[in-house]
């Protein structure tokens, strides 16, 4: 290192021997990341990470597509790695996790792509399995797990890929299922069941692949709220899967179209897509942070939408983003109002307080000019130049111009206007 600039920007600059000039934007370090490193001894055991939960404790439970469960504890940096090799009592029952969740007792519940639930009690590794027996009715459904989820009630609620909905009393061990059926208006509306939530007025909602369903837990019966083509009013999509509650008592869902703010008393439903400056269409994860902005990880990164103004800002791999893609449901919101969105390359965690919006014009220049083709004769640099006198015979000149700052260049949007002239731009 032979040089550390700060700019005006806040752009920090390093200059080194051997490998160039570097800089680090002010979001890039307020965008914490975590991914696998395999020199190091303390990394994730796998690339891309399909679960993530952060336990009252503070501990980050992560899920990898294929290689496993980890746990990062902030405080000391460390990573533990569990898997199917792992001795007993932490040899888990399959490395592809899908969900993680934290009950009201502290256990820990980890949803697996075809190998079912197990349960871990932190004290004492894996307590308890939960699969599939096709000789017992009351087991659960199926083993590809989708979204675990305690409800008021006490029961644990356990969402599947093609076999609907489980509810598990654990002082019995059995398990009630729940599954859509084309002859009943008013069972579940599809066999997937994507996400499970319960809002603070204790209506339960199950996310599915034909939209938004409201059950009635005393009946067994559900609602259904699905797209209605040529109606604005309705949901953009019914594939619906993140969902969370705003401090108005909406519900804010993320679907294959966009996002959606419902309001449940008078069931309408307000987009947000890309049209409205969303990153992408495709929302993989949803959390509010605690000054009611919603944020949503995407196929094309990161996206804030402030729901007073309308208002959307964008944030990339140049941002500090692990990088572009994010998984499915990979997401969660921190007993202190910490974000965790996971990718396809790691893991990004960050303080929504932290991620400082440049709501600042950057200082404007000229950098050159050109007439007839050719570069201009003039005195003084272009740059410092306060004016240029044009002959008649200037019939062709062009400019270049650079705003300066240089945290994401690629987001500077300029406007121009030649006065005196019909052409605007």
């Amino acid at each position: 290192m032979t040089k550390v600039l700060e700019d005006n920007s806040g752009v920090i600059w390093v200059g080194t021997y051997t490998d160039g000039l570097s800089k680090l934007p002010p979001k890039m370090q307020a965008f914490g990341i975590l991914n696998r490193q395999p020199w190091k001894k303390d990394t994730l055991s796998g690339l891309e990470v399909s679960a993530i939960h952060e336990d009252r404790q503070g501990l980050i439970w992560i899920g990898t597509y294929k290689n496993g469960l980890n746990t990062y504890d902030p405080q000391t940096g460390e990573i533990k790695s569990y898997s199917t090799k792992s001795a007993s009592p932490w040899k888990i029952s399959g490395n592809r996790i899908n969900c993680i969740f934290q009950d009201s007792s502290g256990l820990i519940w980890v949803g697996t792509r075809k190998k079912g639930v197990f349960v871990i009690d932190k004290g004492k590794g894996i307590v308890k399995r939960y699969k599939w027996d096709k000789k017992n009715d009351n087991s659960l459904s199926q083993n590809n797990i989708w979204w675990i989820y305690e409800g008021s009630m006490g029961y644990i609620w356990i969402g599947t890929s093609k076999k609907g909905l489980n509810r598990l009393d654990r002082k019995t061990g059995e398990f009630k299922r729940y599954n859509h059926s084309d002859s009943e208006p008013t069972s579940l509306g599809h066999k997937r069941v994507r996400n499970i939530f319960e809002d603070s007025n204790n209506n339960f909602w199950v996310c599915t692949n034909a939209g938004l369903n409201l059950m009635d837990r005393k009946k067994g019966t559900f609602k259904h709220f699905q797209h209605e083509p040529g109606n604005p009013q309705s949901l953009s999509n019914n594939r619906v899967t993140p969902v969370a509650e705003a401090a108005d008592g909406s519900l804010w869902l993320g679907t294959d179209s966009g996002l959606n703010r419902f309001d449940p008393q008078t069931g309408i439903f307000t987009r947000y897509t890309e049209a409205n400056g969303l990153a992408n269409d495709g929302i993989q994860g949803l959390c509010i942070d605690d000054n009611g902005h919603i944020w949503v990880s995407t196929f094309k990164g990161i996206s804030r939408l402030d729901p007073v103004s309308g208002k959307v800002w964008n944030f990339g791999p140049s941002d500090g983003l692990q990088g572009i893609e994010f998984w499915i449901n990979s997401y969660n919101k921190g007993q202190t109002g910490k974000i965790y969105f996971g990718g396809l390359k790691g893991l990004n965690m960050f303080d929504p307080h932290n991620i400082k919006i440049n709501r600042t014009p950057p200082p404007l220049v000229i950098t050159d000019l050109t007439i007839m083709g050719a570069p201009a004769n003039l005195k003084t640099n272009i740059t410092e130049s306060s004016q240029v006198t044009l002959s008649w015979k200037d019939a062709m000149f062009s400019f270049h111009f650079a705003a300066l700052d240089y945290q994401n260049p690629k987001l500077n949007k300029y406007q121009y206007k030649l006065e005196g002239s019909m052409m605007n731009g």
